[in-house]
């Protein structure tokens, strides 16, 4: 049909440049004809396999959206290796194992295994291997890892083309507890998350200062910028000249000795003071005074 209108082009008695650019013409349209055709081709099978799997068919493959739950042992090296090669729609990963008594590299990493996924080619993009699922449009996966004796990973593949499928069943709740357990030694008995707060304020306060402790500073030149640390889990901060006079004070480094914005100028006859806080990691205070030979006192207390 489509070769018929290009071979009438070709019998016009017309001149040659003018019967190239109509038989240029009409090559195109053959060629946007044959893509539209073979695009409805593809809808139409594509119809026709969910046809099959949503008809009453007894398969134990399409009666569910989900592949059996696979285990893989990380104990060999892998450079993308394929582990599925047919549409997918999610992956979900169950465990990670091993699960390991000091839960305490676990929590910063140290002991999770090192695996990767790419997904439908082996040129896209890693993605390290962690607990929870990925979702998408999908036709291949391959892992890469480094040999690991001992461990290893599970994992749930969906094949819902409609609904993308999602698989949010985890393994046992103690792999989660010893991952939230910052304790070198352990709690006895997990009960509620209460608990293990509870476990967490007794190692802060374990060790946090002593209530009450004070730093002090040497302030020796005026105008010059000087350091006081204030340690971790403070709550209470007061900080002031030993003679109550003026100073300056800020979080940033190179604001308080040639006064830059912004820095605090603390007036006569009283402390800087704050309050209700929990500083979660050490922090340190600028300090300067308009006078030198002056000492500046911080009291900090939980």
């Amino acid at each position: 049909m489509f070769l018929d209108e290009l071979a009438r082009v070709l019998r016009l008695n017309v001149p040659a440049d003018q019967k190239i650019k109509l038989a240029e013409r009409e090559t195109e349209k053959i060629i946007l004809a044959e893509e539209e055709l073979e695009r409805k081709r593809i809808i139409d099978l594509q119809d026709r396999f969910r046809g099959r799997r949503r008809g009453n068919v007894p398969s134990h493959q399409e009666l569910s959206a989900f592949g059996a739950e696979e285990t893989i042992d990380l104990g060999i090296a892998r450079n993308n290796f394929q582990i599925y090669n047919r549409p997918f729609t999610s992956v979900s990963v169950t465990e990670l194992l091993p699960i390991v008594d000091n839960a305490i590299p676990l929590l910063y990493g140290a002991t999770r295994p090192k695996a990767y996924f790419r997904f439908n080619k082996i040129e896209s993009p890693m993605y390290r291997i962690r607990y929870g699922e990925v979702k998408g449009t999908f036709d291949k996966l391959y892992l890469t890892n480094v040999s690991q004796p001992g461990y290893g990973f599970s994992y749930v593949i969906g094949d819902d083309d409609e609904k993308y499928a999602s698989f949010n069943m985890r393994g046992d709740i103690n792999a989660l507890l010893e991952n939230s357990n910052v304790l070198r030694g352990g709690i006895a008995s997990y009960r509620s998350l209460e608990d293990l707060f509870n476990e967490i304020e007794k190692y802060n306060l374990k060790n946090s200062p002593s209530p009450g402790f004070m730093g002090y500073v040497n302030i020796t030149n005026p105008n010059a910028e000087y350091e006081l640390e204030i340690p971790i889990h403070t709550k209470m901060l007061k900080v002031g000249l030993q003679d109550l006079s003026v100073f300056r004070l800020a979080w940033e480094t190179g604001k308080v000795a040639a006064p830059t914005l912004p820095y605090w100028t603390q007036p006569p006859n009283t402390v800087f003071e704050l309050n209700n806080l929990l500083l979660t990691m050490n922090k340190t205070l600028y300090v300067a005074s308009p006078v030198g030979t002056k000492v500046c006192i911080a009291h900090y207390s939980r």
